[in-house]
């Protein structure tokens, strides 16, 4: 016999006397024990159920021939038939007395005992039971224990508490069970059962995780979407670039071919007639002096094209400049007085060089116009930005013509029209006879933009 089977510790075992009904009742400094002897456990009494202490005095007890057991202790003695002990069947029904959230007293709508699920928010994160046994034989002698399923796997004895705390539980479903014993250690084992649900956070919440794992998705696509476009974007805009390239080769090599070529064909054509001895001494003059103007033309031309492809150029107010030079020297020689409406403040937008170029070959032909037809004495030369349009004007007062007249149009102003034509522009011509001509071309700036 020892602690393990049930008898209180520390105690002394002082006295003991046998009994009838298989039971050995054995007294120390702790009370009274009844000892089953067919399982091994003990029964422990106090105070409480009588005694008049706990501590007995060794060696003072006393059966006698009607069973009666005779104990003395230090307050007394204490006399009873062991039959007569019956211990308590009664399985004590367990009920929850009170709820509380941080230590508060929380309502919960109806009788606790009623309580069959507590729903708790996840903010609510510090929560406690109360609960007591329906057994009042010998209340200060019942116990209890408790386990909260889905967080506890054992149980958990408590004595006599009749409270228990939890604090920042996970959310979920759980089970909150309490069973208790009567004064004499029997357990109602089913006890109470209440179910306690914790909801989780908003975040935490299976809707907005599936909302939060869509909108992932949805970035996650949009953005492979937009680094999809973009690459092709990039693409399209390299190979628009190579295809520009190749359409400025092709017109540079167009230019080269239809002015500065014809230019070098006439230059070697007079070249051999004067070098053949064929000509007269007066012609052969006749045809150096052509070779040199041609030879100066070509050298205006390639300036011209050097001009229209250097990068430096690109900018609205510098072709403004350009133009305006142009004509100051073109009819610097002539009795053409030249007059100019530009406005002060000239934005630097960015022209690509197809679009310089064949503006300022439009403009050239038309000033070629007027010096050669128009027998003008003064041309004006304006210039205009009007609703995100580029709108230049030539206008002269020279003897004019009747536009219908003409069988066909020279192929200055054919030019003039295919240039525009060739970069999106428009071009328009009025005149009348006696009333000088006006030329007007307009192009989109947002179109013919540098890339």
């Amino acid at each position: 016999m020892g602690d393990d089977a049930g008898l209180p510790a520390p105690a002394s075992r002082d006295s003991q006397a046998g009994s009838q009904a298989g039971n050995l009742w054995i007294s120390s400094n702790r009370g009274l024990s009844k000892f089953n002897l067919q399982t091994a456990t003990f029964r422990n009494y106090g105070p409480e159920d009588g005694l008049q202490s706990y501590e007995f005095n060794t060696g003072a007890y006393f059966k006698n021939e009607r069973g009666e057991m005779f104990f003395g202790g230090i307050n007394g003695l204490n006399v009873f038939h062991p039959d007569s002990v019956q211990d308590n069947p009664h399985l004590p029904a367990v009920v929850l007395t009170g709820f509380k959230k941080f230590d508060r007293p929380a309502d919960l709508g109806q009788n606790p005992a009623a309580v069959e699920e507590i729903r708790l928010r996840y903010s609510e994160s510090v929560f406690s039971f109360q609960f007591a046994a329906l057994e009042y034989t010998h209340p200060a002698k019942n116990r209890y224990a408790y386990k909260m399923e889905g967080f506890e796997k054992e149980w958990i004895y408590c004595g006599a508490r009749r409270e228990v705390r939890y604090t920042h539980l996970d959310p979920g479903a759980y089970t909150f069970r309490v069973k208790a014993s009567n004064n004499d250690g029997v357990w109602n084992e089913e006890g109470l059962a209440i179910r306690v649900i914790i909801s989780p956070p908003f975040w935490a919440a299976w809707r907005f995780r599936a909302l939060a794992a869509l909108a992932i998705l949805g970035a996650l696509g949009g953005s492979i979407r937009y680094l999809e476009l973009r690459k092709v974007r990039r693409k399209i805009t390299q190979l628009e670039r190579e295809r520009e390239l190749e359409r400025e080769r092709a017109r540079i090599s167009r230019d080269m071919h239809d002015e500065v070529g014809a230019s070098l064909s006439r230059i070697s054509i007079l070249s051999n007639l004067a070098q053949s001895g064929a000509l007269p001494p007066e012609e052969v003059q006749n045809s150096l002096a052509q070779i040199s103007r041609t030879a100066a033309e070509v050298v205006d031309e390639m300036s011209e094209i050097i001009w229209a492809l250097n990068p430096k150029n690109d900018a609205l107010d510098n072709l403004a400049a350009y133009l305006r030079q142009y004509a100051s020297q073109y009819f610097q020689p002539a009795a053409v007085r030249c007059r100019f409406q530009f406005p002060e403040m000239i934005p630097a937008l960015k022209l690509s060089a197809e679009a310089r170029r064949n503006l300022f070959l439009a403009v050239k032909e038309a000033l070629h116009n007027v010096q050669k037809h128009s027998g003008a004495s003064e041309v004006r030369l304006g210039l205009a930005i009007k609703g995100g349009q580029l709108e230049i004007e030539i206008q002269d007062n020279g003897k004019g013509f009747c536009p219908e007249s003409l069988n066909r149009p020279g192929n200055g102003l054919v030019n003039m029209r295919k240039r525009m034509e060739e970069i999106e522009g428009t071009f328009t011509l009025e005149s009348r006879e006696g009333g000088g001509t006006l030329i007007t071309i307009r192009l989109d700036l947002e179109k013919c933009a540098k890339q």
